[in-house]
């Protein structure tokens, strides 16, 4: 990966896989996405709309949700990433 970080969550497979939010020891949480090829990373930053730590994630590296986490305090929020190539963000909301 590109950005050393711990907390984090992931989604996809050995040769396709995304990795998004955490933290990276700094006052704030990441809000990056790294895409994996199955042999290189390439970053995205800022394209969780909130960076957070302890989240969770599902989905492919085409179309993932990176849900929950701490920013702080806790959140439900759920995102959903629609990539490669141009990917964008979007909040969910449930009610």
């Amino acid at each position: 990966m590109n950005t050393v970080r711990e907390q984090l969550a992931g989604a996809g497979i050995q040769t396709a896989a995304l990795a998004f939010g955490g933290d990276t020891g700094s006052p704030t949480y990441s809000s990056e996405t790294e895409e994996y090829n199955g042999s290189t990373w390439t970053t995205s930053p800022a394209s969780l709309n909130n960076g957070r730590r302890r989240l969770a994630g599902a989905g492919t590296q085409a179309s993932a949700l990176a849900f929950g986490g701490d920013v702080p305090p806790a959140t439900a929020a759920t995102e959903e990433w629609t990539g490669p190539g141009s990917p964008t963000t979007k909040t969910i909301t449930v009610s």
